[in-house]
């Protein structure tokens, strides 16, 4: 069985403000270094057999960062590279908002292929094919993979079995880590952006709470909220759309009364976690038990 460390470089000058793709000179700045020191030093005491990375400048700093603590050398591989976006490379995000094919690209990724670059399909293809030589080189061991945002998402995507086109209802943010176990007989994906630098933690999907159950679900949550509060646990609850329609849970009432108006679930930790499937439970005394393994395990 291999573990895959998936990691995402740290912050540039370029973040969130350009499209800087291939293009060479986009080193780690000020902040990018201190976010991959904490991660490398999260993971100095996790035996690694090697490390591979995208060959781009901000990926190299970030396999440095964490193989000088294990003592190997960053193995470069350009299929672990940065989506080719052709044309719009070095543009500005405020340059092509409006761009017609950009929308489109954002609103279709499974279709719309960038001009002069290479399908989100086919980013996929080789990054899940490099995941693939690598456990199987790797057989027993643990190892680390440095790649960028998109391509580290359509990796874990292909092992959720999540469609190109829903790639925006999760972020890998800087410098984070996500967690993917592969064997013979299938895999796990263990955790998806566990880091402080994240600005999200996703643990559990969907956990569905019916409203017509009364109270009684409520006062098991409060228990449940408190013991993951006292660890440092959030707790977040959404709707149909994450990203933009997510509420913070700040106390046991507060998210008894989220539960009340039959919100999903959404648990964010400082810990990693198994992420668990679709769970609904059938009744409270179902919930109960779900609550009671969650607090055992993790409170």
């Amino acid at each position: 069985m291999t573990t895959l460390l998936l990691i995402r470089h740290g912050e540039t000058d370029a973040s969130d403000k350009l499209l800087a793709g291939w293009m060479p000179g986009w080193h780690l700045n000020p902040r990018g270094r201190q976010q991959v020191e904490k991660l490398a030093q999260r993971l100095a005491d996790h035996p690694l057999a090697a490390i591979y990375t995208s060959p781009l400048e901000r990926t190299m700093e970030t396999a440095e960062a964490i193989a000088r603590r294990h003592g190997i050398e960053p193995q470069p591989v350009k299929g672990i590279g940065e989506v080719q976006i052709g044309e719009w490379q070095g543009k500005t995000f405020v340059e092509i908002a409006e761009v017609r094919e950009w929308v489109a690209y954002n609103a279709l990724r499974s279709g719309v292929r960038p001009p002069g670059g290479e399908l989100m399909i086919e980013c996929q293809t080789r990054m899940v094919q490099e995941a693939e030589r690598i456990a199987r080189k790797h057989p027993n061991d643990t190892v680390a993979l440095v790649s960028h945002g998109d391509p580290l998402r359509v990796l874990i995507a292909y092992f959720l079995g999540i469609s190109l086109d829903l790639l925006s209802r999760f972020e890998i943010s800087l410098a984070s880590l996500s967690v993917v176990r592969m064997a013979d007989g299938g895999l796990h994906v263990l955790c998806v952006q566990y880091g402080r630098n994240s600005g999200m933690k996703l643990v559990i999907f969907g956990l569905s709470i019916n409203s017509s159950w009364g109270n009684g679900h409520a006062t098991i949550w409060r228990g449940l909220c408190r013991a993951l509060a006292r660890r440092g646990h959030r707790v977040v609850f959404f709707e149909r759309d994450p990203p933009r329609r997510s509420a913070v849970v700040r106390s046991p009432d507060e998210s008894a009364r989220a539960i009340r108006n039959n919100r999903h679930l959404l648990l964010h930790s400082r810990t990693l976690w198994h992420p668990a499937e679709l769970h609904q439970p059938k009744d409270v005394r179902e919930f109960a038990d779900f609550c009671a393994s969650v607090t055992r395990r993790y409170a």
